[in-house]
């Protein structure tokens, strides 16, 4: 019977991506434990573009220390910020930085709480309200360093983070906000909720299962033989969080935010149906696009796909 049930818990809630899980909470001794310098990270992730400066930011979020990043075209037009998904970090963003970039924006993102080179029990949050708080408290930190318009775009639980804050009232800070593959709810979510109770008697952790969330083999192979900040287990805490964030933000009131959203029609990791017609409902003014044949890491897909997701960011960030 526990087998069983590690089965399921493997197939809801390991999504793909990576996150950090090395000894101690001190985000200085998790980047000096995998990278000898900032440059050999940039280097070790493609994060190293022609004509783009980097700098690296640590700023903190309640009692969490986390890392964050800023990469600047010599001349940009506006500031897009980047909230990454569940077991995923800013080192597997390179795609979507170089595009943005390459279109003449600068670009901010952080590793959420427990992931990549920030601090917190890996894969772990005890309020999905934290993740929202971080992306506020990372906006704040770079005011001073980069230039609006702001905008965001949230990847999965970092769409939840910016959907948390928006229906909060706390998004003002943002012109446009992109929603790309959405976490409300995963997959096979009732069996979920029935076992996690029975199941976290047992262990607060399970082992990750890889997935195959992209039609990009490389990208496969690189998240789940080379990331140095991958993770091999996921958190039970955050799946306890992620159910009550949704008896949360069901109570919350609609919001007249204007939000553009993008989804694969092939995402086997969250129920992207049940969250399409949930985000309807809560965001009267949704713009939702989807991508035929996608799957959950748009970002990081096949090049085909790939590049209609960009096309469908970059038209709806100058769209006046």
């Amino acid at each position: 019977m526990k087998n069983v049930v590690v089965l399921l818990f493997s197939i809801v809630f390991c999504f793909s991506g990576c996150s950090g899980e090395m000894a101690g909470n001190s985000m200085d001794s998790k980047f000096k434990g995998q990278f000898d310098s900032v440059e050999e990270f940039l280097k070790f992730y493609g994060l190293e573009f022609e004509g783009v400066e980097h700098e690296f930011v640590a700023f903190e979020s309640s009692e969490f220390e986390l890392a964050g990043h800023i990469f600047w075209p010599k001349e940009y037009k506006a500031t897009v910020f980047i909230v990454h998904g569940y077991l995923c970090h800013s080192g597997l963003l390179k795609n979507i930085i170089g595009y943005l970039t390459g279109e003449g924006y600068a670009v901010a993102c952080f590793d959420l709480q427990g992931h990549g080179l920030s601090s917190g029990e890996a894969t772990a949050i005890d309020d999905f309200g934290q993740y929202g708080e971080a992306l506020r408290g990372f906006v704040d930190a770079v005011r001073d360093k980069v230039k609006p318009p702001y905008h965001v775009i949230g990847h999965s639980t970092g769409a939840s983070a910016v959907i948390d804050c928006l229906l909060e009232g706390k998004g003002d800070d943002f012109e446009k906000v992109v929603l790309v593959s959405p976490l409300i709810r995963s997959v096979l979510w009732k069996i979920s909720e029935v076992l996690h109770e029975p199941y976290s008697r047992f262990s607060q952790k399970i082992i990750r299962v890889f997935r195959n969330s992209s039609h990009d083999k490389e990208y496969l192979a690189f998240a789940r033989n080379e990331d140095r900040l991958a993770a091999r287990e996921v958190s039970l805490r955050w799946t306890k969080a992620l159910f009550e964030w949704n008896d949360k933000i069901a109570e919350l009131a609609p919001c007249s935010t204007k939000i553009k959203v993008i989804q694969g029609t092939e995402d086997r990791i969250v129920a992207w149906r049940y969250n399409m017609e949930f985000i309807k409902e809560k965001f009267v003014n949704a713009d939702i696009v989807l991508i035929k044949d996608g799957r959950h890491e748009l970002f990081n897909e096949s090049e085909d796909l790939r590049q209609q997701v960009f096309s469908q960011v970059s038209n709806y960030l100058v769209d006046k």
